[in-house]
């Protein structure tokens, strides 16, 4: 139950983010169109982006026409619920190892 909870804040959490990030692109970049290019807030924002939309969207796992307009939340949430899955469980995994290493020495 615990872990289900954890999935769950790290999911919304990750959900909250990318719309925070998603707006702050579209902010900077429509703050910039009229000039040579976009400042370097903007094209880091953009790459925050991208590593917060691995994998499904940054590895094109879903086209976008399947989700026209604002349905693409759909594909987003399942984003982020991947994220928190992945890290709940590796998180486990690791503090497992560590446990099972300070068992296995001697004192």
């Amino acid at each position: 139950m615990k872990k289900a909870a954890a999935i769950v804040i790290i999911s919304a959490t990750h959900f909250w983010l990318c719309s925070l990030v998603q707006k702050a692109v579209l902010a900077g970049t429509a703050a910039s169109v009229l000039q040579g290019g976009p400042p370097l807030s903007t094209t880091l924002l953009f790459w925050l982006s991208r590593a917060l939309y691995f994998p499904i969207l940054t590895l094109h796992w879903v086209p976008r026409n399947w989700f026209p307009g604002d349905l693409i939340v759909v594909v987003l949430a399942a984003n982020s619920l991947l994220w928190g899955t992945a890290l709940v469980l590796c998180t486990a995994a690791v503090a497992k190892r560590i446990k099972k290493r300070g068992r296995s020495r001697p004192a």
